[in-house]
């Protein structure tokens, strides 16, 4: 066993310059695979991050009446902070109407919460506050209405089932950029105290945001709800936000395919150098099978070579999609999805599975290549092979 390693390292590094052309194959190979797959994730995992951070884990809402009323929010707000599963709870209440100033009037639709500072940041001015009557504009609505600044006034118009139509002004505290301009160019975003009172209505929410801690069991949860609340709607984020599954499906189908193609172009190149490299070397094993040692052990050191070049290439790919990831990171580069006026930092969200997925996917092409060689070497007989010219 001894002598096979012995012969299969001399073998490897008897031509250079094909051993190192065929290990920096493998790790451009390795490091793709794992940082295309490593984009996917951290895409995925951050599409996840956002919608749960905009509809919540669970939305509760009546299914006979626009909002909930008092009684309602409060029995489901008893029973739901009793849960070990629930982190917080949110009360939203959406409104919509026209909003105008001295230049301009549209239609806006707002949304209310309790803690809208939480919600939604600014990119200038302040954001809303619970105890504040002030609201935030979309970026987009602002231009539309000629905002230059915060602080400037705005008239809301809207209406309420049990109040009617009313009318008031709100000063504009800060303007925010959510990165999608279709949803900017009529967002509002006010503390939902001052909603209800503006609209001179009781306490009341459209629904409720449930929040839950990391690591829980969303599906038990969700059915226990369902069974505990049967008169409330319940759904999850998954199914409020349809555009998430659509999404990583097309990444996810995009990855295998890319896959595919970088393995079969390693089997390729891989089959290809190593075929000739063994071809070369058949009057070799010739004489190596003439003294005695038999074609096994010499597939056994055919195939020791080529784990000789895996390890290699896999080392060598690991460290580089490493240092690739910490370059990628310290530069700050942003990706601007088409469509978004506000891009997301690029960055890869590495997984154990990711690494060992991508290794197996390695070495499962590199030893199928050694097949076709084999084949070459069984075909011949030991007088064939030694009368082969070296």
């Amino acid at each position: 066993m001894v002598l096979l390693i012995n012969l299969a390292w001399s073998n490897l590094w008897y031509n250079k310059k094909r051993t190192t052309l065929q290990i920096l194959l493998i790790l451009i190979t390795l490091s793709a695979l794992i940082l295309y797959k490593g984009y996917v994730d951290y895409s995925k995992e951050g599409m996840a991050l956002g919608f749960i951070e905009k509809s919540g884990h669970i939305q509760i809402k009546s299914k006979h009446s626009e909002h909930l009323n008092p009684e309602d929010l409060y029995k489901l707000g008893l029973k739901l902070s009793e849960k070990v599963e629930v982190e917080n709870l949110e009360a939203v209440l959406k409104f919509s109407g026209i909003i105008g100033n001295e230049n301009i009037s549209t239609i806006f639709w707002g949304e209310a919460y309790d803690n809208p500072n939480k919600r939604y940041g600014v990119c200038e001015g302040s954001p809303v506050f619970s105890n504040t009557e002030n609201l935030v504009l979309g970026k987009v609505l602002a231009e539309n209405l000629k905002i230059a600044s915060p602080d400037e006034y705005v008239n809301i118009l809207t209406s309420s089932p049990n109040s009617g139509m009313s009318l008031s002004s709100f000063s504009v505290s800060g303007i925010t950029d959510t990165g999608i301009p279709e949803n900017d160019a009529g967002l509002v975003i006010a503390s939902r105290q001052t909603i209800i009172d503006f609209l001179g209505e009781d306490n009341i929410a459209s629904y409720i945001q449930v929040f839950l801690k990391r690591n829980s069991d969303l599906k038990k949860f969700e059915k226990r709800i369902n069974e505990e609340f049967p008169e409330y709607e319940i759904k999850n984020w998954i199914e409020l936000n349809p555009s998430y599954n659509q999404v990583n499906s097309m990444n996810e189908m995009q990855y295998k395919v890319v896959s595919i193609i970088m393995c079969i172009l390693v089997f390729v190149a891989l089959t290809q150098s190593l075929s000739t490299a063994f071809n070369e070397r058949l009057y070799e094993f010739g004489m190596l099978e003439s003294i005695g040692l038999k074609k096994v052990k010499i597939f056994l050191m055919l195939y020791l070579e080529v784990l000789f070049l895996v390890i290699f290439g896999i080392s060598s790919g690991l460290v580089f999609a490493r240092v690739t990831t910490l370059i990628i990171r310290a530069c700050n580069i942003e990706f601007i999805p088409p469509g978004y006026s506000a891009g997301f930092i690029l960055n890869f969200f590495i997984t154990k599975k990711n690494i060992f997925t991508s290794i197996a996917f390695i070495f499962a092409t590199c030893f199928l290549s050694v097949l076709i060689p084999i084949k070459n070497v069984l075909r011949n007989t030991v007088v064939n092979l030694i009368n082969r010219p070296e």
